[in-house]
């Protein structure tokens, strides 16, 4: 924790209450009109004001049935429109009150997933084009002109990632979801949908898609099927689910963060509106007619990075900033698939990684904006490195070093490479960090798997010059910090035992043994937060083979902390430590997983 002593010079605020972590968490459900009767796996559209449900699931004397009953909610009431003119119960639906579409559901007990799909107008529905295939319990997003729907249930597929996009018309496949979602929640338009939650086996995965292909973002915290949501994938909201789930969560393009919960838990619900203004209607656990409506006040008070205040109410000093545990998520991958690259970048969203060996050394730069990668200029000496010897910032770089024994080195400005002067003596898989106008090269070895090196080189912007020696000569160890604050990390020595925990700690002139890793992360990645005080290491190779641990740095000791999802070796960083990357790895991936730690709201001791 925070201390008092390390906030001097911040204004302190007086609050009553803390601020909130997102404007949406301050939402809370109050009842509305009650539907004409108890329903469930219910679908529908439209906004708090302007709402329209169809389709339950009956339970009778005779057996169970899917209903054609569909009613319209003013923001008070309910009142009963035309009905369908199927059946329907699980069917996925998107648009307004006036203007929706009913896509597939089931019929009958056994619920068998329909094709048939059906458009309201605000007076009458009418069939139009089938879905390609059967399906029932997916979600929908978009308007009658441009909307799709994904996931769900089919006869012959089971749980499904298919996606299917619908232009006014007619229905085309999309690119598929990354994991299955059964009974998810979703919402959005057909250029930016999300999707949430749903059936194992990823009842905690959350999905973006913008248009072409589906991205997985940050997990929801309680696992749910058969919930509901609304909202856009910047500002979206999900709530209920199976069994008698009451929690609410919000979501600002980043993190999830829980809101008021419902009264009443209940899963497979009709969900629709917008994060500040949803609409929660019917569902069982038990089977009810309630109908709930959240909203979120005009004017909240949100919490902003390193704010500070003294809470009058429970009398405690607090702030926020990152905390807590971070974990791994999937990105987008990289154009081409590589292992071996420079790394370098400030953050998940400005990053980059150049060169790289996939059967052969690549000049290929490619540059990342958080969603998307773009291929920018090509270096000038196609090359591969084993270590972490990229330096810089997205639009301003240095890389230097190779897997083979060399000592080239190039600058980046933004736009083109340029060649510039060697470091003094050639090695290979040395480690680095640094800025373009001050960086230093630790380790590495004169020749392959000999002659490992203890030479540290710094680079001030013209020329390279030899400083302060490491203690234990290696190569393949990760370079982090800066050039007068820096960490190497971890390497392989030829003379054995080969692979190293070692840590050192560099502050400008010497190189002190610092605590070591508890595992091994030979040609693994590596980030910092500038300087030797904070730093991640995550993957490699060592005893008794590639890791998938990552591990923290606070400056004393290292942690595990959450996993990589996939063991790798060989594979790019860039970021820091609250926000960074690893990238491809060996047999030449083109995966991404990037690491945050979301921001919190945290005490402050008085010491």
């Amino acid at each position: 924790m925070a201390t008092y002593s390390g906030i001097k010079g911040f204004t302190i605020q007086s609050l009553a209450t803390d601020p909130y972590v997102q404007a949406g968490a301050a939402g809370t459900w109050a009842s509305g009109g009650a539907l004409s009767a108890a329903t469930k796996r219910n679908a529908g559209a439209g906004t708090l004001t302007a709402g329209l449900q169809w389709g339950n699931y009956e339970d009778g004397a005779g057996g169970s049935a899917a209903t054609k009953v569909a009613e319209t909610y003013d923001g008070t009431s309910w009142t009963a429109v035309t009905s369908l003119n199927s059946g329907r119960q699980g069917s996925m639906g998107f648009g307004i009150q006036t203007a929706a579409i009913c896509v597939g559901g089931g019929q009958g007990d056994p619920a068998t997933p329909a094709v048939k799909c059906e458009s309201y107008n605000g007076s009458t529905w009418t069939e139009v084009g089938d879905i390609p295939t059967e399906r029932r319990s997916g979600m929908g997003a978009g308007i009658t002109t441009a909307g799709l729907c994904a996931s769900g249930y089919s006869p012959v597929t089971g749980a499904s990632t298919t996606t299917t996009e619908w232009n006014g018309s007619s229905w085309a496949a999309g690119n598929a979801l990354n994991t299955n979602h059964g009974y998810p929640g979703g919402g959005g338009i057909q250029t930016a949908a999300f999707v949430a939650g749903g059936d194992p086996p990823g009842p905690l995965a959350a999905e973006i898609y913008d248009g072409t292909s589906w991205t997985e973002v940050n997990n929801i915290n309680t696992g749910r099927e058969g919930l509901a949501a609304a909202g856009t994938t910047t500002a979206s909201v999900i709530f209920g689910g199976t069994p008698a789930v009451t929690s609410t969560e919000v979501y600002d393009g980043s993190t999830w963060v829980a809101a008021g919960a419902l009264s009443t838990g209940r899963g497979t619900s009709a969900g629709f509106g917008t994060q500040a203004a949803a609409v929660c209607a019917g569902g069982t656990a038990p089977l009810v007619a309630l109908t709930e409506e959240f909203t979120v006040p005009a004017t909240v008070s949100v919490v902003q990075e390193g704010q500070v205040w003294y809470n009058t109410t429970s009398t405690v000093l607090k702030g926020f900033g990152a905390q807590g545990t971070g974990a791994w998520a999937s990105g987008t991958s990289l154009n081409t698939a590589r292992n071996n690259m420079f790394g370098y970048g400030a953050s998940v969203s400005a990053a980059s990684m150049a060169a790289g060996y996939n059967g052969s050394f690549q000049a290929l730069h490619e540059e990342y904006d958080g969603t998307t990668w773009t291929e920018a200029a090509d270096i000038q000496t196609a090359r591969s490195t084993e270590s972490r010897t990229g330096a810089g910032t997205q639009t301003a770089a240095l890389i230097y070093g190779s897997g083979a024994v060399g000592n080239v080195s190039e600058s980046w400005n933004n736009t083109s490479w340029t060649s510039i002067t060697g470091y003094t003596t050639s090695r290979r898989a040395s480690g680095g960090c640094g800025l373009q106008t001050a960086a230093i090269n630790i380790g590495g070895s004169t020749a392959p798997g000999t002659n490992d090196s203890v030479l540290v080189e710094e680079w001030n912007g013209s020329s390279w010059s030899e400083k302060g020696d490491i203690n234990q000569a290696r190569y393949s160890g990760d370079g982090m910090g800066n050039s007068t604050s820096a960490l190497y990390v971890n390497g392989y020595v030829s003379g054995g035992p080969a692979y190293q925990k070692i840590c050192e700690s560099y502050d400008g002139t010497t190189w002190t043994e610092v605590g070591n890793t508890n595992s091994h992360h030979s040609t693994g990645g590596g980030a910092s937060n500038a300087t030797n005080a904070s730093s991640l290491v995550y993957g490699g190779v060592g005893e008794p083979t590639t890791t998938a641990n990552t591990e923290e740095w606070n400056g004393t000791s290292w942690t595990e902390v959450a996993n990589l999802a996939v063991a790798v070796s060989s594979n790019g960083s860039a970021g820091t430590a609250t926000s960074a990357m690893s990238a491809g790895g060996p047999g030449y991936l083109a995966t991404i997983e990037v690491w945050s730690i979301p921001d919190a709201i945290k005490t402050f001791t008085a010491t």
